[in-house]
C-alpha cells in the first residue's frame, strides 16, 4: 500500500516538474549612463505546460534605477486589480498581472519594462519568488525566476594634454642679388648725396663771388677819384 502511495505521489510530482515555468529578463546585462533610460524585456517560458495567466513581480534597487513605465505584450489581458498591478520606486517594486485568450505552452514576452538610471553603480533586477504562472486550474507552475544587471557608469572626463609652445624656425632669408636697378639707386644715392657733402664749397665760391663784386666797384670808384683829381692838377698846370 505505501509502495502504491508513492508510486502515485511521483507519477504526479513528475509531471509538474518536468513543466515548471520559468520567467527571465532580456537582454540580461546592459550599461548606460546616469540620465538614460534602458528597456528590458520579460520572457515567460513553461516549458511545454499549457499556462494562461501571469502574475510577474520584480524587485530593483530605487537609489540606482527607477521604472519609468511598463507595455505589456500583444495578446495578452492585464488585470488593473490592487496588489496585481503595482510600480513603487520608492521601494523598488513591481507586480504586472495578465491573462493570455486561449493560454500558450511555448515561450512568450509578456511585457516590456522601462528603467531610468539615477546614479552609478551596479543594478540587479530580479523576478521574485512571488511570481506566479497558473494553468487552467490556477495551478501555479512557476519555479524560477531570472535577474539582469543593469550597470550605471559614469564616464571619466577625458584629459585633454596641452603641447608646450615650440618656437617657430625662422628660413634664412636668402642673399638678395644686386641688380642693374639696384647698383642705379646706389648710384643716384650717391650722387645726391655729393651736393650734402661738398654743401660748403658753393657757399665759398659765393662769398668769393660777391667779394669779387664788391673789390670791382671799389677799383672803379678809384679809378674815377684819380681821373678827376689827374683833370684838377692838369689843369692848374696850364693856367701857370
Amino acid at each position: 500500500m505505501k509502495k502504491a502511495l508513492l508510486a502515485l505521489s511521483l507519477s504526479l510530482a513528475l509531471p509538474m516538474l518536468a513543466s515548471a515555468s520559468t520567467a527571465y529578463f532580456t537582454p540580461a546585462t546592459v550599461t548606460v549612463k546616469p540620465g538614460q533610460s534602458v528597456t528590458l524585456s520579460i520572457i515567460v517560458d513553461p516549458q511545454g505546460a499549457q499556462v494562461y495567466t501571469a502574475k510577474i513581480a520584480v524587485s530593483y534597487p530605487s537609489d540606482l534605477v527607477s521604472v519609468t513605465s511598463f507595455s505589456p505584450a500583444s495578446g495578452w489581458l492585464s488585470l488593473n486589480q490592487p496588489g496585481y498591478d503595482v510600480v513603487d520606486n520608492a521601494a523598488g517594486s513591481l507586480i504586472k498581472t495578465a491573462g493570455y485568450a486561449g493560454g500558450f505552452s511555448g515561450v512568450k514576452i509578456f511585457g516590456t519594462i522601462t528603467l531610468t538610471a539615477k546614479a552609478s553603480g551596479s543594478a540587479t533586477v530580479s523576478i521574485t519568488g512571488t511570481t506566479q504562472v497558473l494553468g487552467a486550474n490556477n495551478e501555479n507552475s512557476f519555479s524560477s525566476g531570472g535577474r539582469a544587471i543593469v550597470v550605471v557608469s559614469t564616464p571619466t572626463p577625458a584629459t585633454t594634454v596641452v603641447n608646450p609652445a615650440r618656437p617657430l624656425l625662422k628660413k634664412p632669408s636668402a642673399p638678395v642679388a644686386k641688380t642693374a636697378s639696384t647698383t642705379a639707386a646706389s648710384s643716384t644715392a650717391s650722387t645726391t648725396a655729393t651736393p650734402e657733402a661738398s654743401s660748403p664749397v658753393p657757399e665759398l665760391a659765393s662769398a668769393v663771388s660777391t667779394g669779387s663784386k664788391n673789390m670791382t666797384l671799389v677799383l672803379g670808384f678809384v679809378a674815377v677819384a684819380a681821373a678827376f683829381l689827374a683833370g684838377i692838377f692838369i689843369g692848374r698846370l696850364k693856367t701857370v
